[in-house]
């Protein structure tokens, strides 16, 4: 049976991230890992559909199928009196085959395994191996040709690789809005599944339907198991930081005065310090402050860009300009939230055309960012409104509805859209 799936707007892309299918043959099981895997990939790039006539976009590729025959049973018998009968039995046959196989794939295994990369160029590189490791820092990789090699995690963009079949089929009910039933295979997957940094990507997405069910203190107790095993530049963007003023939960306060206090785990105290900005400003400005100066590389970014949000009021055009130049270092997926700030910074400027197009990209970067998504598309519109162009406004609130029609931002998605119909009557 062959599994395949289409590209959904639903899903949690990752910088033009391929997705891979597994297909495992009935009765080819061995210690829990399937013995014959089938991958399918594709390059998926986000988009949004009105976003189009603003932003360019990549390209899209597109999910294929493939398909293996069933094994069949082969019987041999000799006929005359007295000579041996050799009979293969079906049950035999499959089990030697699925041996054979498993040999196979294992051999194969590292030979599937691509990375992805960004050369000094700008150009996209293809590695393939083994993947030893993949950290903040660096990916390290065994060739086919026996080398070990190192690549700068920054510059790596994507890992085409085999999964579990759990994992497939959860990303499936994922795509589907089944964020429940997706939990539950994830948790499959990842007791299936020994690689590290392939764990990391099942606790990111499982960090995600989390956030998308809004746990925050459950993604965030998730975010703490990447945490204390060295996250990189993607398990820092699953990270669920607050990027919008609000008053949280007793329960939520209390857990992030917990990460706050993590002093060995900077990226927790980055995650307790955004959710406490709102309500206690002193304290998680100066640890902010602290991680902006005293790490490097995503952590201090991330730092940086929260302490942008106690300044959106006041930022002159010299500061948002500084905060663009900033922004263009990271990696895409760490941008979503620091754009999210600079749009509504630029929109305070008045420069609603700006800010416009910087909020549009909080969607098209992160588009399964459900608690900041419909956010930023709201406040597009509202500055779209300003431009007179409320045609294109009620289309971001239409797509709000749409999308997002469970969220807090579509209440005010709808009043916005019932505001501008009575305006032209």
């Amino acid at each position: 049976m062959t599994h395949a799936t289409d590209t959904s707007r639903n899903a949690r892309f990752g910088l033009s991230r391929g997705r891979v299918a597994q297909v495992l043959e009935p009765g080819c099981r061995r210690h829990g890992r399937p013995d014959i895997i089938v991958t399918i990939s594709s390059d998926v790039t986000r988009r949004r559909r009105f976003s189009q006539r603003i932003l360019p976009l990549r390209g899209t590729g597109s999910r294929t199928g493939a398909t293996r025959s069933q094994p069949g049973a082969a019987t041999l018998h000799w006929s005359q009196p007295g000579a041996a009968t050799l009979h293969f039995a079906g049950r035999l046959f499959v089990l030697t085959a699925c041996l054979l196989l498993l040999l196979a794939a294992n051999r194969a295994a590292t030979a599937e395994e691509t990375v992805v990369v960004r050369t000094a160029a700008g150009r996209q590189a293809r590695l393939t191996g083994e993947v030893l490791d993949y950290d903040v820092r660096e990916l390290r990789i065994r060739t086919t040709d026996g080398r070990e090699q190192v690549v700068p995690a920054p510059q790596v963009l994507r890992i085409e690789t085999q999964y579990v079949p759990e994992q497939f089929q959860a990303e499936r009910a994922r795509d589907e809005g089944q964020y429940d039933s997706a939990l539950m295979l994830y948790q499959k997957a990842l007791a299936a599944e020994p690689r590290r940094w392939a764990r990391h990507a099942i606790i990111r997405e499982m960090i995600g339907c989390h956030r998308a069910l809004g746990r925050v203190e459950r993604s965030g107790e998730m975010f703490l198991l990447l945490a204390r095993d060295g996250p990189n530049s993607s398990d820092l963007a699953a990270m669920p930081l607050a990027w919008s003023p609000g008053m949280p939960p007793a329960s939520l306060e209390r857990a992030a005065q917990g990460w706050m206090a993590r002093d060995e785990l900077p990226a927790a105290v980055l995650l307790g310090a955004s959710h406490l900005l709102s309500i206690r400003p002193a304290e998680a400005m100066s640890r902010l402050k602290r991680l902006a100066a005293e790490t490097d590389g995503p952590v201090a970014q991330l730092a940086a860009a929260q302490l942008w949000r106690t300044e959106i009021v006041t930022a002159d055009a010299q500061k948002t300009d500084a905060w663009r130049r900033a922004i263009e270092r990271m990696s895409d997926e760490l941008r979503p939230g620091p754009q999210f700030v600079l749009g509504q910074a630029l929109a305070r400027q008045g420069q609603h055309e700006q800010a416009t197009l910087a909020l549009l990209r909080v969607p098209i970067l992160d588009p399964g960012r459900r608690e900041l998504a419909p956010v930023a598309l709201v406040e597009a519109g509202r500055s779209l409104e300003k431009l007179e162009r409320s045609h294109q406004a009620a289309g971001l609130y239409r797509e709000v509805l749409r999308d997002y029609p469970t969220s807090p931002a579509a209440a005010e998605a709808l009043s916005r859209l019932e505001a501008l119909a009575g305006a032209q009557k």
